[in-house]
């Protein structure tokens, strides 16, 4: 991986630690609504349920 990958990979991971020491990990950021939990295991980056990525 290139330097610039790593420092997203890191932002990434960092922005997730955060929602979860916020408590709202597994919502969604565009509706609020519950990220579904195979999206969260094939994703657990996902900030957004899978009606709002597809929009």
């Amino acid at each position: 991986m290139q330097k610039g990958m790593y420092a997203k990979l890191k932002g990434t991971i960092e922005k997730t630690l955060a929602l979860i020491n916020l408590g709202k990990y597994g919502k969604c950021e565009k509706c609020g609504g519950k990220i579904e939990e195979a999206r969260l295991k094939a994703n657990p980056y996902a900030t957004t349920c899978v009606s709002c990525a597809n929009k």
